[in-house]
């Protein structure tokens, strides 16, 4: 550490005791700055919010006429492409209606799930929007329902013991009901 602080002309030298003070203190109180934990909080619900409008947005687009948003959309293309796109804009809004609704049927079914394991079983105070994020991460399939297993635990922690262990017998009922649900499909 030293012969690289010399070779980058740090004006401290670097040890192992100054590196784990700088990391600690970014962790703990961020320097000055928002800390770690609140960064990635608020990235998540940023993240969250986005894929509401994403969603919301395309149940909005899809409650449309056919072709209402897509006859215009193909204008942009080059006159010998537009025909072909057109043929696959058609093929594929039907399915994607369908597809957007069984998205809302699941993320209904695991939101309530959701509320009824934290709020009413439970009995956490942030059951609600726990569930809200619950269901939000259905639209992201394996990654989603893992980050808000993450965020309730973050949540739970709170609690104790018992409020991890709720949290996780929680978080495989909801898992072995969407398999469920999946798997008769």
């Amino acid at each position: 550490l030293q012969r690289w602080s010399r070779h980058f002309g740090l004006p401290t030298t670097l040890s192992t005791q100054r590196i784990l003070a700088q990391v600690s203190e970014f962790l703990v109180n961020g320097d000055g700055k928002t800390d770690l934990l609140t960064s990635t909080a608020n990235a998540l619900s940023n993240l969250t919010i986005w894929l509401a409008f994403v969603f919301f947005g395309a149940i909005f687009l899809l409650a449309e006429r056919p072709g209402t948003v897509a006859n215009p959309a193909l204008n942009f293309l080059p006159r010998k492409r537009q025909m072909q796109m057109a043929g696959a804009v058609r093929d594929l809004e039907p399915k994607l209606r369908w597809w957007v609704l069984g998205s809302v049927f699941n993320m209904v079914v695991t939101g309530l799930s959701a509320w009824l394991g934290y709020g009413v079983i439970l009995g956490f105070g942030p059951a609600a929007p726990l569930a809200i994020i619950a269901a939000f991460g259905e639209l992201v399939p394996n990654i989603g329902p893992v980050l808000a297993f993450g965020i309730a635990l973050v949540f739970a922690v709170g609690e104790g013991a018992f409020g991890l262990t709720g949290v996780t017998i929680v978080y495989i009922i909801l898992q072995s009901i969407e398999s469920d649900r999946k798997s008769t499909r």
